[in-house]
């Protein structure tokens, strides 16, 4: 038994490698934050967003459908919290809640650093529609606010707009009635 404890001791007490780089600057800290819209395809792989994108709703475990979207970015400290919502272009008003997650950008694209995944980005809670104003194939601003360990802020905006896959429930729930579903 005495045996058993001290083994388990030895394991608990023995540094492990962390899967990710430390916290550190990633790109040039003398140039200004350069950010990099970024959202999740069905399959859960991230890509870069361009004005005019669209923006798929998800089913997440928990329920409901959510956005998986953030940013890559670089000239920052890798270890960063990063915020999103979606946004009315016409009066500015949130269409979504805010959310937002601590990210480690570790993976380098063309430049920018990238989360490893889409557990370290936003999972914009779109539907059932809790603002009731329906996101579904509705114009949307996706605003991404990051702030480092360091102080260092950032915002990226694009437009896009929702889109339900393949769940034949998403169009009933994302909408501006979900209550009638």
């Amino acid at each position: 038994m005495l045996l058993k404890v001290a083994a388990l001791l030895a394991f608990f007490s023995c540094p492990r490698t962390s899967p990710h780089p430390p916290c550190g600057i990633v790109g040039d800290a003398a140039r200004p934050v350069a950010l990099l819209p970024i959202a999740a395809d069905g399959a859960g792989n991230l890509h870069a967003l361009h004005d005019g994108d669209s923006l798929q709703l998800q089913r997440p475990p928990q329920g409901g459908f959510v956005i998986y979207a953030g940013v890559a970015a670089t000239n920052l400290n890798r270890c960063l919290l990063s915020a999103a919502e979606l946004i009315d272009p016409a009066s500015g008003s949130p269409l979504t809640n805010l959310d937002q997650r601590n990210a480690d950008l570790v993976d380098e694209q063309a430049g920018y650093f990238w989360p490893p995944d889409i557990f370290q980005t936003p999972n914009i809670p779109a539907c059932p529609d809790a603002l009731h104003v329906g996101v579904v194939n509705r114009s949307a601003i996706l605003r991404v606010d990051v702030q480092d360990i360091d102080g260092r802020t950032g915002r990226a905006e694009v437009r896009v707009t929702p889109v339900c896959g393949d769940d034949k429930s998403c169009a009933c729930l994302c909408g501006p009635n979900p209550t009638h579903c």
